[in-house]
């Protein structure tokens, strides 16, 4: 009995670790909303002092590279001084100190329904080659900045998620 306990504990408690995969979940402040697709949670907030709003959307696991970053300012930012913003935030990241992260020019774009610009960037994060899509934007009196990023391996199991939150994306 004894030796059937030792088994089963350690095996409980493994299993009782595993968090189920997150569900569709749908994200709405200050007018701003979009779905947070299954497999991917909501993992960091901040009200920026009430000036905007700041959020990171990943996809679940360890080995998951999806990553959606969602920025505001409660303001009218010249776009390409946010764009620049974004950018120097990246370079002097800790995280990314030494990835030889290099970003085109900014160019036209959408994200959704929205007149943006936008900018890619590249960079090798501990051996893994990792894309990145910038998008800043005007919508209801805020100046809104997003960042797509995943492993270039990854393409295929981000692509559905990073679609969701496109499509859903909304400002009011």
């Amino acid at each position: 009995m004894k030796n059937l306990l030792l088994i089963l504990i350690p095996l409980t408690l493994l299993f009782s670790c595993s968090a189920p995969p997150s569900k569709e979940a749908k994200f709405e402040k200050s007018g701003v909303s979009f779905t947070c697709p299954a497999g991917w949670k909501i993992t960091e907030e901040d009200s920026l002092d009430g000036d905007g709003y700041y959020l990171a959307c990943e996809k679940d696991g360890l080995i998951s590279s999806g990553l959606f970053t969602l920025t505001w300012v409660n303001d009218t930012v010249a776009l390409e001084e946010m764009m620049e913003v974004y950018q120097d935030e990246l370079k002097n990241n800790v995280i990314f100190k030494n990835t030889n992260i290099s970003f085109s020019t900014s160019t036209e774009g959408k994200f959704n329904n929205y007149e943006a610009i936008q900018s890619t960037y590249n960079l090798t994060l501990l051996g893994d080659k990792t894309e990145g899509i910038m998008y800043c934007f005007y919508g209801n009196g805020k100046t809104i900045g997003l960042v797509k990023q995943q492993s270039l391996e990854d393409d295929s199991k981000n692509k559905e998620g990073f679609e969701t939150i496109e499509t859903t994306f909304t400002i009011k």
